[in-house]
């Protein structure tokens, strides 16, 4: 009963992709889409913030490396900030990115160098770390010098990819 509830289910899934497969998504009326990548590329795992001391500053952080997009006019137009990746660690990803209460934008990610295996990424990994940056600015420019919340630069078995 097991197997042909999987079977079901996998089959609707699949019919499901098979007839989705070559619609677009809706446009909502009076709205605008942005392409926030200047190169082509796969982006993932987004984040959003809004300044809530200036509501027309947004930010988004996406990966892979660690990259920002923001808008100084509520998002009708859209620039990427340059310098985002660690320049020290081969990877950067895990994105999120908020304002403090200042309207100070602040990113996190974590920095690593290489992956584990495939089935448990931290296993054979190398240093890796969680950081974060600050933006004064609404996100156009970012402070050099990322402040790390915890670093794993020689430890075996690292805890994560």
């Amino acid at each position: 009963m097991r197997l042909v509830k999987l079977v079901v289910s996998i089959g609707a899934v699949a019919a499901s992709i098979l007839l989705a497969r070559g619609q677009g998504l809706p446009v909502a009326g009076n709205t605008q889409v942005s392409d926030l990548t200047p190169k082509p590329g796969f982006f993932t795992e987004p984040s959003v913030a809004i300044n809530p001391r200036n509501p027309k500053q947004v930010v988004v952080a996406y990966q892979d490396n660690a990259h920002i997009a923001y808008s100084l006019d509520a998002g009708k137009h859209w620039r990427t900030a340059p310098g985002i990746a660690p320049p020290d660690y081969r990877v950067s990803g895990d994105v999120s990115v908020t304002y403090d209460h200042h309207g100070h934008a602040i990113v996190c990610y974590m920095a690593f160098d290489k992956l584990g295996t495939f089935n448990y990424w931290a296993h054979n990994s190398s240093r890796n770390g969680l950081f974060v940056r600050r933006s004064l600015d609404g996100g156009k420019t970012w402070e050099s010098e990322d402040i790390a919340i915890l670093k794993h630069p020689t430890e075996p078995g690292v805890p994560w990819e």
